[in-house]
């Protein structure tokens, strides 16, 4: 069961990277592949430390995984509200004007960045030892739609603007301030 556990994190995380890069290279086609990919691979990310195995321990549970699972869900909405509040749409498709304040003058993906801090917390407060091998495949699909949303729609549709904005801010942790000579 270890084992079927690992390695059951690949498949799932595999066919939303390419349903990403698919609708993210063809924009305005693909779409239904993404959401299709996407509730596969939510339901596995979920799923997957509740299948019988050993459990960490009750106070590395609630003490860690809880915490951060709950600050991921809070980062990850923070992120998605600003934007709503700005009139921009979240998705992989074009967003009509890059958004560098808020949220996003911290990091350049804090939506990313609050899923990969749940997806931690809650593998941590929900799984044990075998569901961590599956985890790696699951924060690595995260850093590649973050990728691929600056590669094929950020640096297309915004150019220079986004050069800067990338040369400036973290892709998903904060980049130390610079003193100014």
């Amino acid at each position: 069961m270890p084992l079927l556990i690992a390695l059951s994190g690949w498949l799932p995380s595999a066919a939303l990277a390419l349903a990403s890069w698919y609708t993210a290279r063809a924009p305005g086609r693909g779409r239904w592949l993404f959401n299709l990919a996407g509730v596969i691979y939510a339901l596995a990310m979920l799923a997957l430390p509740l299948l019988p195995q050993p459990r960490f321990p009750p106070l590395l549970r609630i003490g860690l995984g809880l915490p951060l699972a709950a600050a991921g869900l809070a980062l990850r909405a923070y992120a998605l509200s600003y934007l709503a509040r700005q009139r921009v749409p979240s998705g992989l498709g074009a967003p009509g004007r890059l958004v560098t304040t808020g949220p996003y003058g911290v990091v350049r993906h804090p939506q990313y960045a609050g899923g990969i801090v749940f997806v931690g917390g809650w593998f941590v407060l929900w799984g044990g030892p075998s569901s961590l091998a599956a985890l790696l495949p699951i924060l690595g699909v995260i850093v590649f739609q973050a990728w691929v949303e600056e590669a094929l729609i950020l640096r297309r549709e915004f150019g220079e603007g986004h050069r800067e904005y990338r040369r400036r801010v973290g892709m998903l942790l904060p980049r130390r301030a610079t003193r100014q000579q």
